[in-house]
């Protein structure tokens, strides 16, 4: 996830992004084996993702963090809290301390490089969609000092939904998972963002998941996204 992002930037990702959802219609996509039906829980961007949803193989997710020293004294449970947008209506990321599928590390801005603050890297099977690993790493200071707790919070709430199964991001400014995050605002899970994410889990939330034969397919996905 990058951030300060110019407004008139801003602008024009946005139109680029308008652009690009001209044509797109509706009612399912296909990653290989398994069938996503955008239709079941709305409104969502699903179809802005261009496919790149992807599942665990159950639910809750669960995440482990290494904290840094003194976290408790600046950030008390803002990561919790982060975790906590996602569960709603049924839990889905639960917070460990022992082995965990997503892993969450805090870092210094410089080593995610550019103008990134958050970077989530993810294993999956393309032959069914399904995530098998993922860690993130979060920018916890920057050359102008600590990440404030509003952004912290902001910032390991978007990571977690990529790990949870969002490869892409939302073309709307007011969804948590908008491709860029304002220092200083408060931005958190909308009815889009988990409208999204319970379409990669529909079994999930009491409707069948539509199947279809996988595709053989030897080699596992690796990506990166920010």
């Amino acid at each position: 996830m990058t951030s300060r992002m110019p407004r008139i930037l801003l602008a024009l990702v946005a139109l680029a992004l308008l652009a690009s959802l001209v044509g797109c219609g509706g009612g399912g996509a296909t990653i290989s084996g398994w069938v996503i039906d955008d239709t079941l829980f709305q409104p969502n961007y699903v179809s802005a993702l261009d496919g790149k949803l992807y599942h665990w193989h159950q639910l809750p997710m669960t995440a482990k963090f290494t904290l840094p020293p003194g976290w408790a004294a600046t950030y008390g449970n803002t990561h919790l809290a982060a975790a906590g947008e996602w569960n709603g209506e049924r839990e889905m990321i639960r917070v460990v301390t022992g082995f965990a599928n997503v892993t969450v590390e805090f870092v210094d801005q410089s080593e995610l490089g550019n103008n990134t603050y958050g970077r989530t890297s993810f294993s999956y099977n393309p032959s069914s969609g399904e995530m098998l690993d993922s860690s993130i790493k979060i920018a916890i200071s920057d050359s102008h000092g600590p990440t404030a707790p509003i952004d912290i919070q902001a910032l390991i709430a978007h990571e977690l939904g990529h790990a949870l199964g969002i490869g892409g991001h939302s073309p709307n400014s007011t969804d948590l998972m908008y491709t860029t995050h304002i220092f200083g605002t408060a931005q958190l899970t909308s009815a889009l963002d988990i409208n999204t994410i319970k379409t990669a889990y529909p079994s999930y939330f009491g409707i069948p998941m539509l199947r279809q034969e996988p595709t053989r397919s030897g080699e596992i996905v690796h990506e990166v996204i920010e």
